[in-house]
């Protein structure tokens, strides 16, 4: 009856702290999804939309038709916007899963029920980011994609893994960045290459804009490769706490 009792799973709970932190997490991440929706949106009108001899554009969606002069520069500073509250609401969650990490360190050895890691739970608990692959890639170790099990994956399952995972990121991290940064450089060439003549002041701001923008994008790409790596290592089952 002792050994019986032993293998039972004991409820076991996370810190205070460590469930706040699960759920800031989650908080930015669905800040980052609504504001990315919401530049994608913007996004495809801008690239979709119908231009008329008149020097208006109809908007898809029967929204009806503005001034080339008017549309350009407003999708250019909306779009900005956005991105940049994607970034900063994604830099966050990334920011909290920094310090998710620091505390599941110290509750590895505490196992629930001696047959699942805390690791997991976590992963399971956060809400997904729109380029989150892990999990298409860890459903390749079939039964041992969980920890301890992970860890006596096989050198081929984790080499596949790993590849698959990296390819996954690449893919949507295009996407997910492409859309909106298209849409910028549709929107730049039409304020300074077309219709709408901007004096010195205006032209100054914009070119401000584009250098943010620019630097956001560069710090989004540096991120995320580095993530990309610590994913592929947890991934190909070095280290439960990789991240």
């Amino acid at each position: 009856m002792a050994e019986i009792a032993a293998d039972v799973p004991q409820e076991q709970k996370f810190p205070d702290y460590l469930n706040k932190l699960i759920e800031g997490c989650s908080t930015h991440t669905k800040v980052s999804v609504q504001a990315w929706v919401s530049a994608a949106t913007l996004s495809v009108i801008t690239i979709t939309h119908i231009k008329d001899p008149t020097g208006t554009i109809s908007l898809p969606f029967n929204l009806g038709t503005v001034s080339d002069n008017a549309f350009y520069p407003i999708a250019f500073a909306v779009i900005s916007l956005l991105f940049m509250c994607f970034a900063s609401a994604v830099c966050q969650a990334i920011r909290s899963r920094s310090l998710i990490q620091r505390a599941i360190r110290n509750l590895d050895k505490a196992m629930f029920g001696k047959s699942i890691y805390p690791q997991d739970v976590v992963d399971a608990a956060l809400y997904p980011t729109l380029n989150r692959v892990g999990p298409l890639a860890h459903i390749l170790h079939g039964k041992k994609q969980f920890f301890p099990e992970l860890l006596d994956a096989s050198p081929f399952s984790r080499i596949v893994a790993g590849i698959w995972y990296v390819l996954l990121r690449f893919v949507a991290c295009f996407c997910l960045y492409g859309l909106p940064l298209y849409a910028l450089w549709t929107s730049y060439c039409a304020i300074f290459a077309g219709p709408t003549h901007l004096n010195f002041l205006l032209s100054l701001v914009f070119w401000i804009i584009s250098g943010c923008v620019l630097i956001i994008f560069i710090e989004l790409i540096v991120m995320d490769i580095l993530y990309t790596i610590r994913g592929a290592k947890r991934i190909n089952a070095n280290n439960p706490n990789n991240f």
